[in-house]
């Protein structure tokens, strides 16, 4: 694992406003950090 410890409460969020919205992962919100990041944490 590289770079800092991912904000876990950040990354459950960003995952719930996608489950909610059902937008592509590519258009989650600047707040929650790069889509990429959130995704890999989803899919682990």
């Amino acid at each position: 694992m590289r770079g800092p410890i991912p904000n876990l409460r950040q990354q459950f969020n960003a995952v719930m406003w996608r489950s909610r919205t059902g937008s592509p992962w590519r258009d989650l919100r600047a707040e929650y950090g790069p889509w990429s990041t959130v995704y890999d944490g989803f899919r682990s």
